[in-house]
């Protein structure tokens, strides 16, 4: 009867404690494409993948668009330079079932980074699984590990929007009930003002 009730006991101690995370065991959906293979596109291949994968057309990157080329530099003309196709907000679940939005960054032509922003505080070991990424960051990587990654590839990240400064985030038990995650993979360096020596930065 007294183990009993200490079983009783335990038990009516930790239900606050489940109750205060009832994400424990939630799990991270895989993406429905593999957005792994996006870094390092071309403005015009990609955008005419979204027109044929996604079903919408950019006004101006699209299948149609011949002999494209990037004339723009980080100096002077700018515009040019960042330019490339947007991915509309209302796809952003046909990439992850809990994405709000994807974010992407041109730079030559090329894209240099890709964000996929999901609902939800998901654990980093939690992405790196569903996305199919390496363990952790390129600096946390042994040359081995470095030498499977893709090449187009160049690093991954995994960050909170919503709490930027909290680094415990990363390693807590997943809850999908609050905050944001943002899953980022980079195809090469950014090349700025600053770091192209213009005078201005960046």
């Amino acid at each position: 009867m007294k183990i009993r009730e200490s079983a009783l006991a335990v038990l009516v101690a930790t239900m606050p404690l489940l109750a205060a995370n009832p994400s424990t065991g939630a799990t991270l959906p895989k993406p429905t494409v593999d957005v792994r293979a996006w870094p390092r596109m071309t403005s015009p291949k990609f955008g005419c993948y979204v027109e044929t994968a996604f079903g919408y057309r950019d006004r101006r990157f699209n299948c149609t668009l011949k002999k494209y080329r990037n004339t723009g530099d980080a100096c002077k003309n700018t515009k040019v330079y960042y330019e490339g196709p947007a991915f509309p907000d209302r796809l952003a679940t046909s990439v992850h079932p809990l994405a709000t939005k994807v974010d992407l960054d041109w730079e030559h032509g090329d894209l240099q980074m890709v964000t996929v922003t999901l609902k939800g505080t998901w654990n980093e070991v939690d992405v790196r699984n569903a996305f199919g990424l390496p363990r952790a960051e390129g600096r946390k990587l042994t040359e081995a590990e470095l030498r499977t990654q893709p090449d187009n590839l160049m690093d991954t990240s995994v960050q909170y929007p919503s709490s930027p400064l909290d680094e415990s985030l990363a390693k807590r038990p997943s809850n999908p009930a609050r905050g944001t995650t943002a899953v980022m993979l980079y195809g090469f360096d950014h090349m700025g003002a600053g770091d192209a020596a213009c005078g201005g930065g960046e």
